[in-house]
């Protein structure tokens, strides 16, 4: 989750949901822990570890309605996400226009999930970005 981006907005803005920011590293774990208190984000639950490590475990393994990142490859997206997915979920890929969608849908695909939905945005000083939802096929 890194500093919390998408995590901390998403819990800010849709506080009905309950979000696991997953992190590796001790520093930004207790920055999230912090954050979180301040902003008194009942919904939010700190998690340090690694993704690929957390699919392993019953509690996390299948039971995520959704998994997105920032930083990541699609590959790893795909790679840490989908073990993570509740049988109904659903992937997020944020990423720029740049990246060949067909390459994504093809990749995902091969991973057993559709595409979805394509959310398009552009940033403040006008660069297109993209959210593609994959659910399972």
């Amino acid at each position: 989750t890194g500093p919390g981006l998408p995590g901390m907005v998403l819990a800010c803005a849709r506080p009905s949901l309950r979000y696991w920011l997953i992190e590796s590293r001790r520093r930004r774990v207790s920055f999230l822990l912090e954050a979180s208190a301040r902003l008194q984000l009942d919904n939010v639950s700190i998690i340090e570890g690694r993704a690929e490590e957390l699919a392993e475990r019953h509690e996390f393994a299948g039971n995520a309605a959704a998994v997105t990142a920032r930083a990541v490859s699609m590959e790893r997206l795909l790679e840490w996400g989908i073990p993570l997915l509740a049988k109904n979920g659903r992937l997020l890929a944020m990423h720029s226009q740049q990246v060949v969608k067909s390459k994504l849908e093809i990749m995902a695909a091969a991973a057993g999930l559709r595409l979805a939905e394509v959310h398009r945005y552009s940033l403040a000083g006008g660069e297109p970005r993209e959210i593609e939802v994959f659910s399972r096929a």
